[in-house]
């Protein structure tokens, strides 16, 4: 219905509005995804390729680069070797058991990646149930370490590997 008192030319027909799903979607988009990049965009306008260069050189910075890219590469490593061998193991052998690894690979695509992350400090941290025998018998210490951060990578990766 047009308002009264704005006129549209007979045979122009406005385009239809996207559904609701649609809507909700694009909203949902725009504040959780939209909003902050726009933000971080804004932000970064104001500092100059000099000190963009400063602020991503400190050492944290670099010390960040290092554990992120490194231990993602070590992940890949471990992901490629044992991915193929489960992957190999599952498509050509039958073995007791085989329909409770493949749920268990598929696992990780079955959990947020955040409550992924919380089982696994809760699994690892200092009296959890695989953390509190590694910290007592070896006296290796994994939740909240870059070796809980490689372990988090590895158990999030692994299924795309095996899986492909």
């Amino acid at each position: 219905m047009v308002p009264i008192g704005i006129r549209r030319p007979r045979g122009l027909a406005l385009p239809p509005l996207p559904s609701w799903p649609w809507r909700i979607t694009w909203a949902y988009l725009g504040l959780v995804l939209f909003l902050p990049i726009g933000g971080l965009a804004l932000k970064a306008a104001h500092v100059g390729p000099s000190q963009f260069w400063a602020l991503a050189t400190t050492p944290e910075a670099l010390a960040t680069y290092k554990i992120s890219f490194g231990l993602a590469f070590v992940a890949a490593l471990i992901n490629g070797f044992f991915g193929l061998i489960i992957a190999w193991a599952l498509v050509r052998t039958e073995f007791p058991g085989k329909r409770i690894l493949s749920a268990l690979i598929d696992l990780p695509f079955a959990l947020p990646t955040a409550v992924a992350g919380l089982a696994l400090s809760a699994v690892y941290s200092t009296n959890g149930w695989i953390g509190a025998p590694l910290l007592a018998v070896v006296g290796i210490k994994v939740s909240y370490t870059w070796l809980g951060v490689a372990v988090a990578m590895v158990f999030i990766s692994l299924p795309f590997v095996v899986r492909s």
